[in-house]
């Protein structure tokens, strides 16, 4: 079933937009790295943004930038998944393409504030885990496949939800008005002009070899950073 919300994710994550902040950072009056989770429940509880260092694609094709970004995107679902499973929904690996090309992730954890520091570490070393060995089963990569294919659709409202007409517009406006911006054959535009169709031709082999490539020689280590950016600086810094 198509999902408005999924929808607004991935297009936020792709396009390197910041969404909106949690309550508990608007109060420490944090300016939120791209990356940053866009919500939390009541009972999730935000663990760490880490960056995943990739091999970067020929950035002089195209081509190769734009099924760099998609793999990423599937493989990164994959995770999500992987880690749900692997911790009975403890952790979650919310993960975007930012830095470009490189991958950020931020860790979830649905549980109690009070083992927070432990939780943290449990779930750093799973996803350490997958990333350092996990060889994706076709139905995983299908399934992940799936969720990007819908993910990538133009929104549509459902019954009740009159109240995010607006959002939804803006949505749709930009995701056919940004690759008219960018110049053709440019970074910018393969980045923005990802889409369904896209997705639809990933395939279990492909994107296992993507991931044994970014492995080699050594698997990538997860890089913690800071979550907020500073709240003065020049922009040779900022995020």
């Amino acid at each position: 079933m198509r999902n408005g919300g999924s929808v607004i994710i991935v297009a936020l994550g792709l396009m390197g937009l910041v969404a909106a902040t949690s309550p508990a950072l608007s109060q420490m009056n944090c300016n939120p790295r791209a990356g940053y989770p866009p919500g939390l429940n009541r009972n999730e509880h935000f663990a760490g943004l880490f960056r995943i260092p990739f091999h970067p694609p020929d950035l002089q094709d195209p081509a190769a930038v734009k099924r760099h970004a998609v793999l990423a995107n599937v493989w990164g679902r994959i995770l999500w998944d992987e880690m749900r499973a692997r911790t009975r929904g403890l952790c979650m690996a919310w993960f975007e393409v930012q830095g470009f090309p490189d991958s950020r992730v931020s860790l979830i954890v649905n549980g109690t504030a009070s083992r927070i520091d432990g939780e943290k570490s449990f779930c750093r070393g799973v996803l350490q885990d997958i990333l350092g060995s996990y060889q994706p089963s076709d139905e995983r990569i299908k399934n992940a496949v799936e969720w990007l294919e819908d993910a990538t659709q133009p929104p549509h409202l459902l019954a009740g939800e009159v109240q995010e007409t607006l959002a939804m517009d803006a949505l749709n406006v930009s995701l056919a008005i940004l690759p008219l911006i960018y110049e053709r054959n440019s970074l910018l535009h393969a980045l923005v002009s990802v889409g369904t169709i896209d997705y639809s031709a990933v395939s279990a082999m492909e994107l296992r070899a993507w991931i044994q490539s970014q492995r080699s020689p050594e698997p990538p280590l997860l890089e913690e950073m800071p979550h907020c950016l500073q709240q003065h600086g020049d922009l040779a810094s900022s995020d």
